[in-house]
């Protein structure tokens, strides 16, 4: 008796619990209040797919031992997972009708031009048969030939387009995403960018992509004539059929190079070959390799003022090779911190591809303490005004009424009180 009556008593304490956590979480904007004040995100952080990943994670992690937290802490997460969902649903549906209105629009124009070029010979043809039968028919009767003609030449032309449109809705729209994602990935790391002074850039500007190709490959030819005269190591040899292949100048005046292949890149980008490579080319350039950014979560915000001038410890803490780090750097601002704020994100930028890879999968080390981390994320594109997710408008010439992005309420989010 006694045990069940203990069992009654716990049930309903947690029922109590349960609905506690439901009056005090009631919304989106009630449940990122509870994450930040519990320090599992940073306040005025964008919340994303991976942010409430990492929360989830800090919430398991025995920081938080009472089961009124607990379930806070699952509800809060699962209703801001609730409205992002909502929001790339939303994204995604608008981007989908725009595709196939696009797409059906495109089968009728098409289906139009065919009519407009099928009633050419049909008027044609009628034309003609009005002559032939002038003398021993009367005008209704040609008119009827004619309006019969018409439409017997129009109805399969409809049924066309509309057919058209519908054939055209059966790739995936998903695969064709993971693709260009895919293809997009194995080109940037065919590339280098070559930067220059302003005198180099001045030259440069001048210059087509075939003439630059062509330097850059006797560039190449150069550093290995040189390389074999110096009799150096195997491993530092040009692979083969290593050679630019394509060419582009960038706006502030660099060239983008595309190589024949990743591992050509690999090569170049190796210290001492860079070096000789920028020897080679004409003019003064340097070569900038691609890099790859790491967030590293909740840095302890005593480290502001020294957390730039970490590389080499980090390297050293890590492992990682010499010069593998480009830079360190907070995420946001230091300025527009919070006055109590205790902890920040930094973002960790990597020479190697590689070194990101085993850095998100296994987290860092810095000052002698463990950190989480992931991949930099690029927030969806959204107007800054009224918040809209997927718009291809900007703040500047948006004319819908101004959102909060804590509250969604009408006021800036500058202004906004709320969390």
């Amino acid at each position: 008796m006694a045990d069940a009556a203990g069992t009654r008593n716990s049930k309903k304490a947690k029922d109590d619990m349960v609905k506690e956590s439901q009056a005090a979480i009631r919304g989106p904007e009630t449940a990122k209040k509870w994450i930040t004040d519990n320090e599992l995100a940073i306040k005025g952080e964008c919340l994303t797919t991976g942010t409430l990943t990492t929360a989830l994670f800090q919430l398991c992690s025995g920081k938080f031992t009472q089961t009124k937290e607990m379930i806070s802490g699952i509800r809060a997460i699962a209703l801001c997972f609730e409205e992002l969902n909502q929001t790339r649903y939303t994204s995604e549906a608008l981007d989908t009708v725009k595709e196939q209105v696009e797409k059906v629009v495109k089968g009728a124009k098409e289906a139009i031009e065919d009519l407009a070029e099928g009633m050419k010979s049909v008027m044609k043809e009628a034309e003609g048969n009005y002559r032939k039968h002038k003398e021993v028919r009367g005008t209704d009767e040609v008119e009827r030939i004619i309006e019969k003609a018409v439409q017997t030449a129009t109805k399969p032309s409809y049924a066309q387009a509309l057919a058209n449109g519908s054939d055209s809705r059966t790739e995936s729209r998903d695969r064709q995403i993971k693709n260009d994602v895919k293809v997009r990935g194995q080109l940037q790391r065919r590339q280098i960018i070559l930067d220059g002074n302003e005198a180099t850039k001045e030259q440069t500007s001048q210059l087509t992509p075939k003439v630059l190709i062509e330097k850059a490959n006797l560039a190449l030819d150069k550093l290995e004539k040189r390389m074999d005269e110096a009799l150096q190591e195997d491993d530092n040899e040009r692979p083969k059929d290593a050679k630019f292949v394509a060419a582009r100048i960038l706006k502030n005046g660099g060239i983008l190079f595309e190589m024949s292949f990743e591992t050509a890149v690999e090569w170049l980008k190796q210290k001492e070959i860079t070096k000789a490579f920028e020897g080679c080319f004409p003019g003064a350039i340097s070569v900038k390799g691609r890099t790859y950014q790491v967030v590293v979560q909740f840095l302890s915000v005593r480290l502001k003022n020294c957390l730039e001038e970490l590389n080499t410890e980090i390297e050293e803490e890590n492992n990682l090779p010499k010069d593998s780090i480009a830079s360190i750097k907070w995420l946001r601002n230091p300025d527009n911190w919070g006055a109590n704020q205790s902890k920040a994100h930094a973002i960790l930028t990597l020479k190697s591809r590689r070194n990101a890879n085993d850095i998100i999968m296994g987290g860092i080390l810095i000052n002698g303490s463990q950190y989480d981390t992931r991949k930099l994320e690029e927030d969806p594109k959204h107007c800054y005004k009224c918040q809209l997710v997927g718009v291809s408008h900007t703040a500047a010439s948006c004319k819908a009424e101004e959102a909060c992005s804590n509250c969604a309420r009408q006021h800036p989010t500058g202004d906004c009180r709320a969390l």
